[in-house]
């Protein structure tokens, strides 16, 4: 929701966008391996220890939305980290 709300992607590319676990104890971070190569390099220069997952790990979570835009137009996305659908009737 932060990522629709205060950077104004649509629905479909914030649940898309890769996810990370917090920092943990050992100063690792688990993220999902779809990161940019230059982000993982600069996170890994601060000391971090980037611990890579699949692209999209179904643990991270993911929604299913419809929504209606500023012309009352209606939209539907399926996040892609599950085996879901969109539709509206």
């Amino acid at each position: 929701m932060t990522s629709i709300l205060e950077s104004g992607l649509d629905p479909y590319a914030a649940d898309d966008a890769p996810r990370m676990m917090p920092l943990a104890d050992d100063y690792s971070v688990t993220v999902e391996s779809r990161l940019p190569p230059e982000v993982v390099a600069e996170v890994a220069r601060m000391g971090i220890l980037v611990r890579p997952m699949a692209p999209y790990q179904y643990q991270m979570g993911s929604f299913h939305m419809t929504w209606c835009d500023d012309t009352g137009a209606l939209h539907a996305s399926a996040g892609p980290r599950r085996a879901g659908q969109a539709a509206g009737f």
